[in-house]
Parts: C-alpha cells; structure tokens; sequence
C-alpha cells in the first residue's frame, strides 16, 4: 500500500492501525463462527431430543402408527407461534404415517444410522430438519419407521445476531480504543522530534549553537549529530564571509580613497606631461588595489577549503612550481634576482590536493620571497623528500625577519615594522590557510647563507 501523506505521524497511526483492524476482523469473524457454530450445535441436539422424546411415543392403532402426545404435551410443541415445532412419522419406504403432511420432501432418507439435519422451507418459513430411524416401543416383531421434526429458525436467526453484535460491539469499541491510544502514543514518541524541529527552527545567522543531543532519542542521534556538523559549517561559512566583509572594508578603503583622489588630480591637470605622471599613479595604485582584491579573494577560497573538501586528487607539484616560476620570472628580472628552481630527481612528484589551492600556495610563497629580497638577490625553490613525505621550500637572502616576529607573519594583515616594500599582509596568511587545508606543517628557519628566510611546506604521507 502506498501511503501519500507526508505527515510521519499520519503515516505511523496508519501502519499501526491497519493490522489492528485486520486482526480486529478477524477475531470477530473467528468468533462468530465459533459462537453460531455452537448455538447451532445445541439447537440440533435440542432437536434431536424432541424426536427422540417423540419417538417414545409411537403407537399403533388398527394398522396405523400414530404419536400418542397428551394435550399438555401438543400445547407445549405449540406455544410460540413464532417458533413453531413440526413433526411427521414415515415409513422406511418414505410413505406418510402421521404428522403435518407439509413437510418439504427431502433427499433419500434410507439407511439412517443417527440423526441426520437438514435446512428446508415449511410454512413459508426457514426450518431446521432433523430425521431419525426408531423402532415403535413395544411391537414385537420390531417395526422401524422414519421420525422427523422440523423447527423454525427465528430464534437461531435472533441468536446468531445477538452473538454477532455480542462480537461486532466490543471489536469496536475496542478498536477505537486502540486508536486513541495508538495516537496518544504516536504524539507522545514523536514529540521530541517536534522539540528538534522547534530547535532548528530557532535558529538564526546570528544564534548557530550546535543543538544539545542529550533529550533525543538514540534512534535520532544521528540526525541531530548531522545538523550540528550542518550548523558548524554554516557558521564557518557566515564567519568567512564577515572576516572577508570586514577585511575588504578596512583595506579596501584607503587604497580606493587614494585612488579617486589621484583621479581627481588627474582631471585637474592641463599640461600632457603632467596628465601623463598623474595617469602612472593612478595605474600603479589600479593595480595595488587590484592584487589586494585578488589576495582577498584567494584568502576567502583558502579559508573555504580549510572547512569543506576540495576536490583531492595527486598532482605534479614539480609542473606547478614550473608554471608558478615562468608567471614570476619578470618579476625576478625586474629586480635582477636569480631565481633557481631545484627540481627533484624523480620526473614527477605527486602530493594529494587540489591543483588551484597548490598553484596559489606556491604563487604566493614565490611572491613574498621576490618582493622582500633586495635588487640582485637570489631566490631558491626546492622539492624534495624526507620519510616519505614531500617538502616544499622557498629560500632566499634577504633582509630576512627577527625569530620574534616570526610567528606573526603568517597573521593576517601583519607587516614587519621599517620594511618599506609595498604589500598587504596577506601573502603568508594565505599560504597558512592552504597548508591547514591540506593537513601541511608549515615552518619558518635561516635562508640563504644563514641571511634571509626559508620556508618549508611538509605535506602528508599520501
């Protein structure tokens, strides 16, 4: 059977009624059938003691056989005209010997060896038969013959409905008793869900608590842990994007500022030259505010990918730091840096993550090594392998930063104080957030010649 309702509850008191009310059915059927089966037992042994008792009257006058009743005995057979008792006696060959001669002629009546009971019609009404063979008392030699009564069936009829409602009655009320407590049950096992439903419905942006799984049930357990692991990742969603809000709000800000007033500035200017060095600010500051938007954006991603899964599949991380080095290459040119890429003796080296968030990782490790190393620099990029785990390496012989602050660079907006490179303090808290999302430890030594800084990624055994 299909249910189509979408109510849980419905759906319980259905599937719990329905064997109800079949076994309901037929226990009544099952009793009633036992109950008619017994009062029709005893109404034809009832008959049968009528004929038996009429038996013992027989007699024979001249040469008829006749029922010697008394009229005490007929008024007694007779006294209910709704329930009315018939008899009739028939010789062996079925021919008539006394009696009501309407009796309905029934099936073949030799060799009776006890009563036999039929159903018949007499007098318009249903009638109950019963025949017997019996020997005329006292007629030697012995003479048989075929004694029949017949009585009708109204109080079979009344009796066989009073035990019907006897059954039908009790059934009822008994199953409407069973629903009412089905339902009351019902309400009553499914009313914690209605507290969870409440629960998570209380819920808000700003009120993500995880529910308190100790009132659920067992059976519900592993939903209420699914909606709390749902409602931690939206949470870390919604933090994300207030974090990202925020940042963008406050770092966004003075560069668009300064842009608008250098393009204000612009606008001011007649001369072509003047306008052109105006143009060249505005174009350098274009740009600033460009790559702080990118390195944003590329923080929100990595944050992402620190509290969901990526999609993790082996890549060459000697391919990335290839295509990551070609983008780079005139930024090194520009300042003159020898940038040197030692690549790993294997042709390919593979670590398990996600190609995008890797390219990002490596672009920004590249990208704060070149922008902090002094004109004529050299930066290293290594790959190699120690324990079976692949370490990733970007060295170089800048200024490098003091052991105390190393800590903080990898805080977001942090700047090492008297550096007057540009930058927005974002690089290494990417690389920070891409390293957690990959399960990657991420240290920070000595760099080239014991000047500068290194930085080393160990990624996992994969």
């Amino acid at each position: 059977m299909k249910v189509l309702s979408g109510s849980l509850k419905e759906q319980l008191i259905l599937w719990l009624m329905i064997p109800i009310l079949m076994l309901g059915f037929l226990q009544g059927c099952v009793a009633y059938y036992l109950g008619t089966n017994f009062a029709n037992n005893s109404f034809d042994e009832s008959l049968g003691d009528i004929a038996s008792a009429l038996s013992s009257q027989l007699k024979i006058k001249g040469q008829n056989v006749k029922i010697n009743l008394s009229p005490s005995a007929k008024s007694i057979l007779e006294y209910d005209d709704d329930d009315k008792i018939f008899y009739q006696v028939l010789g062996l060959q079925g021919q008539f010997l006394d009696g009501d001669p309407r009796f309905p002629k029934l099936k073949s009546l030799t060799d009776l060896k006890g009563p036999d009971y039929q159903n018949g019609r007499l007098d318009h009404q249903k009638v109950r038969i019963v025949s017997m063979e019996s020997a005329i008392p006292g007629v030697i030699p012995l003479r048989n013959v075929i004694v029949q009564v017949a009585k009708s069936a109204t109080d079979r009829v009344e009796l066989s409905h009073s035990i019907l409602m006897s059954v039908v009655i009790p059934q009822f009320l008994l199953v409407l008793f069973s629903w009412f407590i089905i339902w009351f049950g019902v309400i009553r096992g499914l009313s914690p869900l209605e507290k969870l439903c409440t629960a998570v419905r209380n819920r808000t942006p700003r009120n993500l608590a995880p529910i308190n799984p100790i009132e659920a049930p067992r059976e519900v357990l592993p939903l209420v842990h699914a909606i709390n692991d749902l409602l931690g990742r939206v949470e870390a969603d919604l933090n994300i994007h207030r974090r990202f809000v925020a940042n963008s709000a406050h770092q966004l800000k003075t560069p668009l500022a300064g842009l608008q007033a250098q393009a204000e500035f612009a606008l001011k200017q007649t001369q072509p030259e003047d306008i052109q060095q105006a143009l060249s600010q505005v174009h350098i500051s274009a740009q600033r505010a460009g790559r702080l938007v990118e390195q944003l954006l590329s923080l929100a991603r990595s944050e992402q990918d620190e509290h969901h899964l990526f999609t993790q599949k082996f890549v060459d991380l000697n391919q990335i730091v290839r295509n990551v080095m070609i983008e780079h290459v005139p930024h090194a040119l520009q300042k003159k840096i020898d940038l040197i890429f030692e690549e790993n003796d294997s042709s390919e080296i593979s670590v398990l993550g996600d190609q995008t968030s890797l390219y990002e990782l490596t672009s920004n490790l590249m990208d704060n090594a070149l922008r902090y190393t002094q004109n004529g620099g050299q930066v290293v990029v290594r790959i190699g392998k120690e324990t079976g785990r692949v370490v990733l390496t970007v060295s170089d012989n800048g200024p490098g930063i003091p052991l105390e602050k190393r800590d903080h660079v990898f805080e977001r907006f942090y700047r090492v104080l008297g550096n007057a490179t540009e930058g927005s303090g974002l690089g290494l808290a990417i690389v920070r957030e891409i390293a957690r999302a990959h399960h990657a430890e991420i240290e920070m030594c000595e760099g080239l010649d014991n000047q500068g800084i290194s930085i080393r990624v160990t990624f996992p055994v994969a």
